[in-house]
């Protein structure tokens, strides 16, 4: 009697320890387009609405997908998004387009006033892919600029090296953010100005 009791308060005590184990905090990270395009450009009476990428439910989620395997997804457990891939990619080609200071404004609402120029896009791609040999992220957006009623389209592709890890594809995929604002904005101003 007097072991099963001792036994007792012994497995007590060891789960109560396991139980008391602090759990790392989750992580949160966005998505930033950190660009200094050159403002030498002139200023133009367009205005620019952009809408929020459509994508599969798949790639808009909170959750840092990574690849190891072909037709699999995994997620990182204690590290996620502030907000979807297509509302953080909306706000970021919003910001360096309005920083530009070149338009009449730029605006990712819906105004009662018609802006003069729509962008709307697809998110096809967006996730980390992790093999033997290296890890990389993969950014993947179809744009569709919409200016006099004709609309152009161009596809942009971004292939960044990361590390295995969370934060080694947030760093990757801020890198590609970066570079995708920069592309979609010049592309954006030589098709007004073709116009």
């Amino acid at each position: 009697m007097i072991k099963l009791f001792l036994t007792s308060i012994v497995i007590l005590i060891g789960l109560t320890g396991c139980l008391t184990k602090e759990l790392p905090q989750q992580k949160t990270y966005t998505l930033f387009a950190n660009t200094n395009l050159a403002k030498d450009k002139p200023l133009t009476s367009q205005s620019i609405y952009v809408a929020k990428p459509q994508t599969l439910n798949s790639l808009n989620s909170t959750k840092i997908f990574y690849t190891q395997k072909a037709y699999e997804f995994e997620a990182y457990a204690l590290s996620k998004w502030s907000d979807t891939p297509s509302k953080m990619i909306q706000n970021a080609l919003t910001n360096v387009l309005a920083n530009e200071n070149i338009y009449t404004f730029v605006t990712a609402s819906k105004l009662k006033t018609k802006a003069t120029v729509t962008i709307n896009s697809e998110l096809i791609n967006f996730k980390q892919i992790i093999d033997k040999k290296n890890s990389y992220t993969l950014l993947q957006l179809r744009l569709f600029v919409t200016l006099n009623n004709k609309t152009i389209a161009k596809e942009f592709n971004y292939k960044t090296l990361s590390k295995p890890t969370a934060y080694g594809a947030v760093e990757s995929f801020n890198q590609a953010t970066t570079n995708l604002a920069q592309d979609v904005s010049q592309f954006i101003y030589n098709t007004i100005k073709e116009r």
